[in-house]
């Protein structure tokens, strides 16, 4: 399969249709194609390389120089990168009770963390879009009181 390879495009579609005509004056060699599918496979410039039957000057030369090889490798990382947030999001559910239960358990450290992750712990400002002062100094109170109370929750786990 061509990353770049054009197609006919519907009738009446002219931006579409001069998108392929650039496409068709771009297209990739079989053995650019191996080079991105070796180089999207995790392998380094040199295997990509000998995978792809060419010498590592060249498939360097390709990347910085070959604007068809470097779309088409853009695009191929974007897609996979695209999978792999759509694997990652069917997962978001397996993760928050991972978190949970660890909290459930006593897990400090998870629940440090966390804390941090939300910037609970991170001392800064709060985040812009509070317009009223007297808000500002109520939230920084809020902030202070919950450190306090986890400093103190820390302390008893790590003495019980």
């Amino acid at each position: 399969m061509r990353i770049c390879q054009a197609t006919e495009p519907p009738a009446g579609a002219f931006l579409e249709r001069d998108k392929m005509e650039r496409n068709r004056t771009f297209r990739l060699s079989p053995r650019q194609e191996r080079a991105i599918e070796a180089l999207c496979a995790g392998r380094t410039i040199t295997a990509a390389g000998e995978a792809a039957g060419v010498s590592r000057g060249s498939l360097h030369r390709w990347l910085k120089t070959d604007p068809a090889f470097q779309a088409a490798l853009a695009a191929r990382t974007r897609e996979m990168r695209d999978v792999a947030d759509r694997r990652l999001l069917a997962l978001v559910g397996v993760a928050v009770d991972a978190v949970e239960q660890a909290l459930r358990t006593g897990d400090a450290r998870t629940a440090v963390q966390l804390l941090r992750g939300l910037g609970v712990l991170s001392g800064q400002p709060p985040r812009p879009g509070i317009e009223d002062p007297e808000e500002i100094v109520r939230q920084r109170r809020k902030d202070e009181e919950f450190r306090t109370t986890m400093d103190r929750l820390l302390q008893d786990l790590r003495l019980g």
